[in-house]
């Protein structure tokens, strides 16, 4: 399983973005920083929403399915309403343990330090909140 992260600019954030320029909204500076390779520092986290579970080991199908949408019965929306995955988005491997970046060409894998750091931001501080690293159970 796989789970696709991506940063989602909110109506406020294009209306502030419109009004005052790309780099008025600090959350849509990450988002570019994220496309043109940037390293993933600490506080990235903030922008991040899960927004996919993909049933597939494999990072190129994670792409093909949530991009191309070969086959949405694969696919599993979470947070409302996502893009096609793009450049910058970030994919977790619950096989491997691994986080990546899609990169122009294919996949980056995230450098093991900027990766622990990311996913212990993202793990939840109580149990009221939302286990973003248990994989969702789905319908086969």
């Amino acid at each position: 399983m796989i789970r696709i992260f991506q940063i989602k600019l909110t109506s406020a954030d294009v209306d502030l973005i419109n009004r005052e320029g790309h780099m008025s909204s600090e959350k849509n500076i990450a988002r570019m920083n994220m496309q043109v390779g940037t390293p993933l520092i600490s506080d990235m986290h903030k922008y991040f929403t899960p927004s996919y579970d993909v049933k597939t080991d494999s990072l190129e199908q994670a792409f093909r399915l949530t991009n191309l949408w070969e086959d949405e019965s694969k696919v599993t929306r979470l947070n409302g309403s996502s893009y096609s995955t793009s450049v910058g988005d970030l994919a977790y491997n619950f096989d491997t343990g691994l986080l990546y970046r899609c990169a122009n060409f294919g996949w980056r894998e995230i450098d093991e330090k900027d990766a622990s750091s990311f996913l212990l931001q993202m793990t939840p501080k109580t149990s009221s909140e939302h286990k973003l690293f248990s994989p969702l159970e789905t319908a086969p």
